[in-house]
């Protein structure tokens, strides 16, 4: 039966790396490091037991809908995401979908779920994901989604929790065996003691803010200032180092994260929560009606907290695809994200206004490539930076070339 740690385990444990050392083993032992596993989306686990990410392949083909949906979720209005009119006459010719969107085709977060399989409770945290496309998305495009557990590490330290970083890779490839991206994922798991009134173990203490009615009339009318660039191509030789991206405003609440949810295909029945969780139930109900609750960590307050944290939060995925989408906005129709890299250090509370920030940091010609560099942030609306270090490296059209530069 799966417990959680007293306080008195979890303190033993931090001053003993020989405990320590024998809970990475028992990790390793679910990863297996170095072994490459085939995400489905149908059946069982490829092995029984074996689950390196929380989140399984949730659709095989980017569809029409499926992208449309994916940029409703995000707030992505770009016609080239959504007009076949639009799109073929664009340089792809077609449908593309953004680049975040292989977050609904296999979401590449929750790495650190493979310690469920152990019999004492942990919090996954996403630690940060680096990314990598060589293809554009086009709509109709199927995929296949290989895993690669590369290493397990102690972050464990006198001044912090018992936690574990666990890392590995997902693998894109389209129907034509094309590799599109690869995405090397960081997640932390986090030992958790039992929860208690208010002795949350995860995250800041935070006083949720109240918004007037001007802050939100305001937040909103910089929502609807943003521009997309759309089909005016933004040049290489028009860009300078230091130039400020425009910045892009999201409210992070239920709606968005029930849209996100949505998005990402993640939904299951009570059902089929129950037939997984028939030994576990008892560990997660419903204090007014006694149901077991399935909610997870992100949708309501009661399921985070009983991870230990204060309040429901975001997906590390959502943040990255507002991030996407103001380089989308900034680069144009003719841009294409080649790189994006990010560390998540705070957590997003729902109910928080989010500001999305670039910064030109290089610009440079590489095999024949027009790059540029970009550094980004995330921050809430007490300025709380939730990725206080991003990186993009995005492929821009050259006016000596053309858009024929980027395919």
């Amino acid at each position: 039966m799966k417990r959680h740690l007293t306080e008195d385990e979890i303190n033993q444990a931090k001053g003993s790396k020989a405990i320590r050392d024998d809970m990475m083993t028992r990790i390793e032992k679910v990863l297996e490091i170095g072994n490459t596993r085939l995400v489905t989306v149908d059946g069982q686990d490829p092995e029984t037991g074996y689950k390196m990410g929380v989140y399984r392949m949730t659709r095989r083909v980017a569809t029409e809908d499926a992208i449309r949906q994916f940029c409703d979720a995000v707030d992505d209005l770009n016609p080239l995401y959504r007009s076949r009119d639009y799109a073929k006459n664009n340089c792809f010719g077609r449908i593309i979908a953004p680049a975040q969107f292989l977050g609904a085709i296999a979401p590449y977060s929750g790495i650190a779920k493979a310690t469920e399989e152990l019999n004492f409770h942990t919090s996954r945290l996403d630690a940060g994901v680096s990314m990598e496309w060589f293809k554009p998305i086009y709509e109709g495009d199927s995929f296949t989604v290989h895993e690669y557990p590369t290493a397990i590490k102690d972050l464990t330290r006198e001044n912090t929790a018992l936690q574990f970083l666990v890392e590995g890779d997902r693998i894109f490839k389209k129907q034509t065996g094309e590799i599109v991206a690869i995405a090397h994922i960081s997640g932390i798991a986090v030992v958790v003691a039992p929860p208690s009134g208010n002795n949350k173990q995860i995250g800041r203490k935070v006083v949720m803010h109240r918004f007037s009615e001007k802050e939100i009339e305001d937040w909103y009318a910089l929502m609807e200032a943003e521009e997309i660039r759309g089909g005016v191509s933004r040049f290489w030789e028009d860009v300078r180092e230091g130039d400020s991206l425009p910045s892009t405003h999201h409210v992070f609440s239920m709606t968005e994260h029930i849209a996100y949810n949505a998005a990402m295909g993640k939904s299951y029945s009570w059902r089929q929560q129950m037939a997984t969780r028939k030994d576990s139930w008892h560990q997660a109900v419903d204090p007014d009606s006694g149901l077991p609750d399935f909610t997870n960590l992100h949708l309501t307050d009661a399921a985070s907290q009983r991870m230990g944290m204060p309040y429901a939060n975001a997906l590390g995925a959502q943040m990255r695809a507002w991030l996407g989408r103001m380089l989308g906005h900034w680069m144009g129709d003719d841009g294409f994200i080649k790189k994006m890299s990010d560390q998540v250090r705070g957590i997003l509370y729902r109910e928080s206004f989010v500001l999305c920030k670039g910064k030109v940091t290089k610009k440079y010609i590489e095999n024949s490539e027009h790059l540029v560099d970009i550094s980004m942030t995330l921050e809430d609306h007490n300025g709380g930076l939730i990725i206080p270090k991003g990186s993009a490296t995005v492929r821009l059209p050259s006016r000596k070339i053309g858009s024929s530069s980027i395919l």
